[in-house]
């Protein structure tokens, strides 16, 4: 099966780092790690030369060597190109490339979108600007559907961008749990990345870690990717343990569902 980072092909990682022309920098990176000074510049002037279909083999290849390194233990080809990439691209074609936005807000409208033509069946409401006066905690979005005799199922979707910002979202997401039936995290393979390097492990392992922990703590992952506009589930989520019929009645008093 063709390998995918966080949802992401990686013929469409490399399709948008050769549209970036930073492709013969993460080659001559990686050549200067694995050759001797001369011969990494005659390997760097031969891929200049090269055509792309040519260069797309010649970087794969060198990346297969670079995997051999003591450096890159236990990381496959992929995740050395992934960390090049990650070390040698601009913010911009970093944002490009692994469809990453820096602002929460510039994926709220994708995700609206998303939200109501998959969830169809749900009413979908913005609370990301919502300040509870009842000690509830919202997420970017609440999900709200009402059953003929189990009463309302809630769903919370958050949006995170910003490493930063991840750091307490599992704070909020305890939060969420306590009148939310459902608990989601909608981020991008760039802040997965960005997390692998944080952690220092392989941009693989880091996912698999990434979704693991989530798992573990009921929290279903989706992974939007703003340069195509697709978001895909990744982790699916059991309902809460935490849930607190009086927190739910709270939230759905303050959002106007109830009296």
């Amino acid at each position: 099966m063709p390998y995918k980072f966080a949802s992401i092909s990686f013929d469409d990682i490399l399709k948008r780092l050769f549209k970036s022309s930073y492709d013969l920098q993460c080659f001559q990176k990686l050549a200067d790690q694995y050759y001797p000074s001369h011969d990494a510049k005659l390997k760097a002037n031969d891929y200049s030369k090269a055509n792309k279909q040519e260069n797309v083999k010649l970087l794969r290849d060198i990346s297969e060597k670079c995997a051999s390194l003591p450096k890159y233990a236990d990381y496959r080809r992929e995740d050395v190109i992934l960390t090049i990439i990650y070390d040698v691209v601009p913010d911009k074609w970093f944002r490009t490339i692994f469809g990453h936005l820096d602002k929460e807000e510039q994926l709220y409208s994708y995700v609206k979108k998303y939200l109501k033509r998959q969830f169809s069946d749900y009413r979908v409401i913005d609370t990301s600007c919502t300040r509870s006066r009842v000690g509830i905690r919202y997420a970017d979005f609440t999900l709200i559907k009402k059953h003929t005799l189990r009463g309302y199922e809630l769903n919370s979707f958050d949006v995170k961008t910003r490493l930063g910002a991840f750091d307490y979202f599992l704070n909020q997401a305890h939060d969420f749990s306590k009148f939310s039936n459902y608990t989601s995290l909608i981020c991008t393979a760039g802040l997965v990345l960005e997390l692998s390097k944080k952690e220092r492990k392989s941009p693989s392992e880091a996912e698999e870690l990434f979704r693991n922990s989530l798992e573990k703590r009921k929290i279903s992952l989706f992974i939007i990717d703003a340069e195509s506009g697709s978001i895909e589930r990744l982790v699916d989520s059991d309902s809460s343990d935490d849930l607190d019929d009086k927190f739910q009645k709270r939230a759905l008093h303050e959002l106007g569902l109830i009296k």
